[in-house]
């Protein structure tokens, strides 16, 4: 796989010789190019061979690499292993690069071939070996030293290891210490000659990449000392030194040499050259010391304003976040009536002169008491203006006299980069009184001795996190003081999108005015809206150093960001640094985990260097998104590196990935990105490929997507490679067969279903233990569509267990779901709630809880919950399964779920809510196909919430257009909305009609096995007898009913049917005095009596005027429950 490089190379000769055919970069992270072009080999090991013979003198003897290599091996395998490494070596370059034999190899040195390393030496040998006095550098010698420095992209081999192999790695650890000591002597030669030529600028841009190398070299030190101060940069100088002193203490516990601090005697003594005799005397901007104006129409936060209150008592309170999360509204709200003196200093680039902070300074606390500051303010602007320490001394002993609480607020201090400066705030609030608070708001951490005061709990903070409005904050500011009208539902979009940034949210308002469709503007609101381009660019953007801002550009295409992958994206290096930076600066980067390994930006800070990327440098995105896609391959991540090859347009590349990662996805949780992936790649590239027309045509059927599935699989067989005797295409054409089984069941053809199951288990291999799994799990559908429950019970009995010994968790889940529904119907409720309870568990141990395939396990567990009159469980675990299935996509999922949440709310009374759940899951089963099944479950529901909230006329139409009738011949498939009708006929009070209709259908449950529909169909019938006339058959239907339900904790499917039931339960114990099934029938009239009520209440005021109270709270339902 190849595509564009990025990197240079120089010619040790001449500059614009042409590139050789194949470079050997081992400089930094390791590549290969040919022509231009980024070349991939199969294995790191090939990798690592084809580095070390490139940089060994002479041809090595193969034991020798051997052992190298495999050291773990015996000298047979050892040989092997190496010998299909240099046959995937020969394979992957694209001429013949080695000299072997028998008994040693080696690499063919030609001008067709360059290393970086050789390269790199060559350049430094080329500037050693020219002829002039020794302690002379020549102006000769530096070019091929700039270019040897150039080269050197990092370490060798960096990030390189190989874990099993410890004498290739002291190898490679001698050769990256030697390379980078030759780098060292390079960059030092470099800083020494401008130095000399007075270039300070590249001199001492030189010495810290020398010092890079080693903080503790103290040389490197000294050097970058003495040039910040010949430069003129006194204080930078000090700062270094300060740098050095601490490093060597804390690392070493030592003192700087001699040497060194001679030179920091010297630039303590130095005076700063050209300071004016006379200090100018500017006027003060007295806006500058006012506290805000706090407009009208702010949202009240009394939380964070206490927290702010309670700062006071601590030396410090730090406000610390990106632009646009209301720092200073807050503060100075909080502070606004304050019993305590506010001196209120809003900074600006100016104030990085420390006399004229400390003027600003001195003035904001004479504004809050008189008596402070005359001193040190004569002292400040005299004819030789004192130290800064004695200006401060003598402000802090004027605060120590008052004694006067005073609050001194330090606004925009991000703006402050002076050293200078932020010494001076250090001193100042090390030493200042108890009774002075500093508030520092500012969009940036600053240098200040924050840890200390944290150990001290001397430091009160508000960061990002607790600045972003909440979703009430949102909704006041939204709704009260920007005069929109949302709904929550519109606001919690928002919110999430802006995820609470309060500038965000104000520019959206702005944008929704005189809008017509609010709703399609959320739903598309981004980071490149015009308010908030506009902010963005000017407050953040716009103000960073250029690369900074070709970083943020370059790395906007990542979701997430560390710093290996920038590295790779940017070919650059030091993205770590660059990263921390970021987050320090509060550049809408926030850090995912404590150690700062991965970083991501704020969405619309994202779609903001995107769009500016788009539209500035478009031709970069194909290249930045195959760097990404191939550090995400590298390191493991398949799902990364394929969304990056499709978004750079390297089909082939991605439909490599795709075909790698597609059966995972099928038997996993990536279903929808499948579907994705193959709906971005071009027809060309699809249908041409077998495997992903396979794909294609799978992951379009288990989201019940049937058309187009047939036009798949006939490409995938028409474009099947030739065999030669050693392959086959049975796998694919298995695959195919299985597919077109599935399809059957999906349309109830199922004798076409039989006929290509058998096909299939004759093509797939017998070893495929995954692929068998599945086959499995087809298998069981036939005879459950069949209404044959043993047999399905059975197959899917050997699906689960199969999967699990061929560790397919998928199959264990969903087999296991498929049994607990077959254990449903035939009656056995509580072993199907342990099941349901065991997928999940299983799902759960894979991190799959809140998936597409736990999906279908929760919404059937929820029914079962609600059978046991566990409400409160079964609500909650029914609006999971509803908002998750309508995420993951499947419609015939999605529709269940909301049928049976529908069915839940109805059994609270919730009419309402049930009636937009059901509307909901009729609207999926019109819009897309859906099994037959789910169809029958969604409309047996849809009666039944009709009849249990008193709409009969919506039931009487479904049975005039309803294609099923009491002569009906009787289908297991039909059971369910034939039990549907009998419901109509009752309430119709059709009883003599409803009574043999019943006694049929039970006969056929009865044979059938099918307990769960029995107990149903025998609560119906003991009423139609009863309402007959027949007393003796309804008390004995109903003995039946009880005796089946009894060992499995049924209760809804009586307490659903309200007083009729209530009445012949206690009829049933009036004549049953000594049977067993007494104390089950007395507990369920005691929940008639004692939950029925408030229930059943709800239910008869909403049928009587179809409205709904408001729905109940989580605590309303624990306490019904």
């Amino acid at each position: 796989m190849i595509e564009r490089g990025m990197l240079i190379m120089y010619n040790n000769n001449q500059e614009g010789t042409p590139m050789p055919d194949l470079c050997l970069y081992w400089l930094g992270s390791p590549r290969i190019e040919y022509n231009g072009h980024s070349l991939r080999l199969e294995m790191r090991k090939t990798l690592a061979l084809l580095a070390y013979l490139s940089l060994s003198p002479q041809s090595s003897s193969r034991e020798t690499i051997a052992t190298l290599f495999w050291p773990e091996y015996d000298q047979q395998h050892a040989l092997s292993n190496l010998r299909r490494n240099l046959s995937s070596l020969s394979k992957s370059l694209p001429f013949d690069l080695l000299e072997s034999d028998r008994d040693r190899i080696g690499l063919r040195r030609g001008d067709n071939v360059q290393v970086d390393v050789d390269q790199f030496r060559n350049l430094l040998v080329q500037a050693n070996v020219h002829i002039h006095p020794s302690e002379q550098i020549c102006r000769e010698c530096i070019p091929p030293v700039e270019k040897a420095v150039a080269l050197y992209r990092g370490d060798f081999f960096q990030g390189f290891t190989l874990k099993d192999c410890p004498e290739f790695d002291e190898w490679q650890f001698f050769q990256r210490e030697g390379l980078q000591a030759e780098y060292a002597g390079a960059l030092e030669k470099l800083a020494v000659y401008y130095q000399e030529t007075r270039e300070w600028e590249k001199a001492i841009a030189h010495t810290r990449s020398w010092l890079a190398l080693d903080r503790l070299h103290e040389p490197a030190q000294r050097m970058l000392m003495l040039l910040y101060l010949r430069s003129g940069q006194r204080t930078a100088a000090l700062r270094q030194y300060a740098e050095c002193q601490q490093l060597l203490d804390q690392e070493l516990g030592q003192s700087p040499q001699p040497e060194t601090l001679k030179i920091y005697q010297d630039i303590r003594s130095s005076l700063p050259a050209g300071a004016p005799q006379q200090p100018r005397q500017d006027p003060l901007l007295r806006t500058k010391l006012r506290l805000p104006f706090i407009r009208l129409g702010v949202v009240p936060r009394p939380e964070l304003q206490a927290r702010i209150a309670a700062g006071l008592q601590f030396p410090l309170t730090l406000v610390v976040a990106p632009a646009g999360f209301g720092k200073t509204t807050l503060v100075a709200a909080a502070l606004t009536g304050s019993r305590l003196p506010v001196a209120w200093l809003s900074l600006d680039k100016d104030d990085n002169q420390a006399g004229r902070f400390l003027k600003y300074l001195i003035a904001g606390l004479q504004g809050a008491d008189s008596r402070i500051g005359s001193e040190a303010a004569q002292l400040i602007s005299g004819m030789r203006p004192m130290p800064l320490q004695v200006v401060l001394a003598s402000l802090i002993n004027d605060l120590d006299i008052t004694g006067r609480e005073i609050v001194l607020v330090m606004e925009d201090y991000h703006f402050i980069s002076s050293q200078d400066v932020h010494e001076a705030v250090a001193f100042f609030l090390e030493h200042c009184p108890h009774t002075l608070h500093l508030v520092i708001v500012s969009r940036s951490d600053p240098p200040l001795p924050l840890a200390r005061l944290r150990a001290r709990s001397q430091l009160v903070e508000l960061r990002i996190d607790d600045l972003r409005f909440t979703g009430l904050e949102a909704t006041q500011f939204l709704n009260d003081v920007m005069g929109l009208h949302l709904d929550a539902g519109l606001v919690a979009v928002l919110e999430e999108r802006t995820e609470g940034w309060i500038a965000g949210l104000q520019m959206a308002a702005l944008s929704m005015r005189d809008r017509d469709d609010v709703r399609g503007f959320i739903e598309g609101f981004s980071g490149t809206n015009r308010y908030i381009l506009d902010y963005l660019l000017e407050e953040v953007l716009n103000s960073q150093p250029p690369e900074i801002q070709r970083f943020l550009l370059y790395t906007s295409i990542l979701e997430r960001l560390t710093a290996p992958l920038c590295d790779a994206v940017t070919v650059g290096a030091g993205s770590q640094a660059t990263l921390e930076r970021l987050e320090r600066a509060n550049l809408f980067v926030s850090s995912l985990d404590d150690e700062r390994h991965w970083y991501r930006y704020h969405h619309l800070f994202s779609d903001l260097l995107q769009a500016r990327l788009q539209q500035s440098q478009p031709e970069l995105l194909p290249g930045l998104h195959a760097r990404a896609a191939d550090w995400y391959e590298d390191n493991g991540l398949a799902v990364e590196a394929i969304n990056h090859a499709l978004a750079g347009k390297h089909w082939s590349r991605a439909a490599d990935l795709i075909e790698q990662q597609a059966m995972g996805s099928i038997s996993g949780e990536s279903v929808m990105a499948l579907i994705s992936w193959l709906e971005a790649l071009p027809e060309e590239h699809l249908y041409t490929r077998p495997w992903l027309c396979v794909f294609r045509a799978w992951s379009l059927l288990l989201n019940c997507q049937v058309q187009g599935v047939e036009n798949l699989l006939q490409r995938a067989e028409q474009n099947l490679p030739a065999t030669d005797g050693l392959t086959s295409n049975e796998d694919v054409l298995g695959n195919v067969a299985m597919i077109r089984a599935y399809k059957g069941l999906f349309e109830e053809d199922l004798e076409r279903a039989a006929e290509q199951v058998a096909l299939a288990d004759n093509l797939l291999p017998q070893n495929d233990r995954i692929i068998r799994c599945d086959l499995l799990w087809v298998r069981g559908f036939l005879p459950f569509l069949r209404g044959d429950l043993v047999r399905a019970a059975d197959a899917w009995v050997k699906a689960r267990d199969y999967s699990v010994l061929a560790e397919n968790p998928y199959v264990t889940v969903t087999a296991t779901g498929q049994l607990a529904r077959v254990y449903r119907m035939q009656g056995r409720l509580r072993t199907a709630k342990e099941l349901y309870q065991q997928a999940l568990e299983v799902a759960a141990n894979r991190r799959w809880q809140h998936s597409r395939l736990t999906t279908f396990v929760k919404k059937d567990l929820a029914d079962v919950y609600r059978e046991c009159n566990e409400l409160t469980r079964a609500t909650i675990l029914a609006q999971e399964a509803a908002e998750e299935t309508e995420r993951w996509g499947n419609p015939s999922d999605a529709a269940m779920a909301q049928a049976i949440l529908a069915h839940i709310l109805g059994t609270w009374g919730q009419w309402d809510s049930s009636r937009q759940a059901l509307n909901r899951a009729v609207q999926l089963c019109r819009n897309h196909a859906t099994y037959p099944e789910i169809r029958s479950r969604i409309i047996a529901c849809q009666v039944r919430l009709w009849l249990m909230g008193g709409d009969l006329p919506s039931a009487l139409r479904w049975v005039e257009e309803s294609h099923v009738h009491p002569g009906d011949l009787l289908d297991f498939r039909l059971e369910i909305e034939h039990i549907a009708l009998a419901r109509v006929l009752l309430s119709q009070n059709q009883s003599e009609k409803a009574a043999p209709f019943l006694a049929r259908l039970d006969d056929a449950a009865r044979i059938g096995g099918r307990n769960g529909s029995r107990i149903e169909i025998l609560v119906l019938q003991a009423q139609a007898l009863q309402a007959c006339g027949d007393t003796h058959h309804a008390l004995a239907a109903l003995s039946t009913a009880l005796a089946l339900a009894e060992p499995e904790g049924y209760a809804r499917i009586f307490l659903d049917e309200g007083q009729p039931m209530k009445l012949l339960l206690a009829q049933w114990l009036a004549h049953s005095s000594a049977s067993p099934l007494r104390d089950y029938a007395v507990h369920l009239l005691a929940q008639f009596d004692a939950k029925e009520h408030s229930l059943r209440a709800a239910q008869e005021q909403a049928a009587s005027t179809g409205e709904l109270a408001e729905p109940l709270s989580q605590r309303e339902l624990e306490v019904l429950q």
